[in-house]
């Protein structure tokens, strides 16, 4: 069997008298804290109007997400970035985001320059016997992109975003 809880309300529905000049009039006021810690403060003609809104309110704040604050080393930005992608895309979101850049994001095996990366590889493509003209063309493709990233970057820094980036600046599509 299930245990019968008591939560303890955060709204309290009170009796109170307001003036307006001479005029002398109750009201009933329902005051507490909302879930994220903003005063909650309304006014109402009858007491039953006031409990009936402050039960209404209480289930609202018992079946709300709770939110505790945090000490975080995210920016205010990246904070409401990920606030804004939970909001949009649900609460795995960010689970789904970092597992897929672990998968994508290589560990450093070696620490190469790309001069050094580029050798190498045309190397083992003319022990293979690619046609010279092939040889010729990926030779000077990779030129292009060392200009583009630099000679002296390293291999394992190149992010997947640079090289896009760079077939998207050096597509046969933008040379109209």
């Amino acid at each position: 069997m299930g245990r019968n809880r008591q939560c303890e309300s955060r709204l309290k529905v009170s009796r109170i008298q307001c003036r307006t000049g001479e005029r002398i009039y109750e009201r009933y006021e329902v005051a507490g804290k909302d879930v994220d810690g903003r005063r909650v403060r309304r006014r109402f003609k009858t007491e039953p109007e006031a409990r009936h809104w402050a039960a209404w309110k209480e289930c609202v704040l018992q079946n709300a997400p709770v939110q505790r604050p945090m000490l975080t080393i995210m920016t205010e930005g990246q904070r409401i970035k990920a606030e804004a992608i939970i909001s949009r895309f649900g609460d795995d979101a960010l689970d789904e985001a970092y597992d897929l850049l672990a998968n994508l994001r290589r560990p450093q095996t070696e620490d190469m320059e790309m001069q050094d990366a580029v050798d190498r590889f045309l190397v083992r493509k003319r022990e293979k016997g690619i046609r010279p003209r092939t040889l010729y063309q990926l030779e000077r493709t990779l030129k292009v992109f060392m200009d583009y990233v630099g000679e002296e970057a390293r291999v394992w820094k190149i992010s997947i975003s640079d090289c896009e980036q760079f077939l998207q600046a050096h597509s046969r599509t933008n040379k109209t």
